[in-house]
């Protein structure tokens, strides 16, 4: 199985071209030395080419973060280890990884204050169309659901309505709560697109 050696030192782990430089870092505690730990992974382990421009690079973030405490708790649990599995840097993995850091999880009521406080709902909601239009407001409230149904577990939303839902939400909405959650999930609605259906036909 292949794996990943761990470098004491960030200096050592050098990335070669088509690779990317995963640190950890320890501050010095009472408990604790000060410490750093590296690996080299391949770029696409951490890299969205299929995202759209506006959001690709927060989305890369959050698979760099999850990348760096996937390394960090692996050195932290296994101090003597000196190589990691390869397959915890896969994407899949760490999109699951991040999603399950204790702080990543938004309850429904959590995610409902942050929406109806974010810039795309005001924007939304700041139109004389919310008050004057059913048409219109039930198609904000109907977004707003789409949105809302997210924070199940199990959840799912196609490819075309993400697109579209990601269209919507305000650019400095990205950087807040709301839009990094939003964009977490999608990344990990997205392993879903690939499940091939089994045709009877093939039998």
């Amino acid at each position: 199985m292949n794996s990943y050696k761990i470098h004491s030192t960030i200096a050592g782990a050098i990335a070669a071209l088509g690779e990317v430089q995963i640190t950890a870092k320890w501050k010095e505690t009472a408990n604790q030395k000060r410490g750093e730990r590296a690996i080299t992974i391949p770029m696409e382990c951490v890299k969205a080419p299929e995202v759209p421009d506006a959001f690709r690079a927060l989305v890369e973030s959050c698979l760099m973060a999850a990348a760096e405490q996937t390394l960090k708790t692996h050195c932290t649990d296994s101090p003597n280890n000196w190589e990691i599995l390869a397959t915890a840097f896969e994407r899949p993995q760490l999109v699951e990884s991040f999603l399950a850091s204790a702080d990543a999880w938004m309850t429904k009521e959590q995610f409902e204050i942050a929406f109806t406080g974010s810039s795309t709902w005001k924007r939304i909601t700041s139109r004389a169309e919310f008050a004057s239009n059913a048409t219109y407001q039930a198609a904000a409230n109907g977004f707003k659901d789409a949105l809302l149904k997210i924070t199940g577990k199990v959840a799912y939303i196609g490819k075309d309505q993400r697109d579209m839902i990601l269209s919507k939400l305000a650019t400095d909405d990205m950087q807040t709560e709301f839009g990094v959650f939003v964009v977490r999930r999608f990344e990990q609605m997205a392993k879903k697109d690939t499940v091939s259906t089994v045709s009877f036909a093939d039998l």
